[in-house]
C-alpha cells in the first residue's frame, strides 16, 4: 500500500501512534517530532477539537388541561378499503395520551373524539 502524505505534513499515521502511546511531556513529544503547538492544538495527543455536546432540553411547563391536538394519516391496509386517520390528544402537563382511529376526519369525527 502506497502512503501518500500531504507535502506540509509533519507527522505520518506511525508517528501519531507513537506520540499517543508515549508517556513522554508534551513539550518533550513537541520537540522530538518537530511540532509546535499551533492552531489551537494544544495537546499533541489530542490534535482533534472535542465536540461541543448539545444542551439538554427540556419540556415545558404546561398548567393541568392544556391538551396537543393532532390527526394523522394511516397507511391502508390490503384488507381495508379506504384509509383510516389516527386522532391523537396529549395532556401536556401529565404527558397523558388518549387516541382513537377514525374512518374520516370530518368535524363530526373530530367532535365525537
Amino acid at each position: 500500500m502506497e502512503l501518500r502524505l500531504h507535502k506540509n505534513a509533519r507527522t505520518t499515521p506511525a508517528a501519531r501512534t507513537e506520540i499517543a502511546a508515549s508517556a513522554e511531556g508534551v513539550s518533550a513529544l513537541a520537540r522530538r517530532y518537530g511540532l509546535g503547538r499551533r492552531h489551537g492544538v494544544g495537546n499533541p495527543r489530542d490534535p482533534l477539537p472535542k465536540e461541543a455536546k448539545a444542551p439538554v432540553k427540556v419540556f415545558k411547563d404546561y398548567a393541568p388541561g392544556f391538551l396537543h391536538m393532532d390527526v394523522k394519516y394511516l397507511p391502508q391496509m390490503e384488507d381495508e378499503t379506504k384509509r383510516r386517520y389516527l386522532f391523537v390528544a396529549i395532556d401536556r402537563a401529565t404527558r397523558w395520551v388518549y387516541l382513537e382511529v377514525k374512518e374520516d376526519k370530518t368535524a363530526r369525527g373530530a367532535r365525537t373524539f
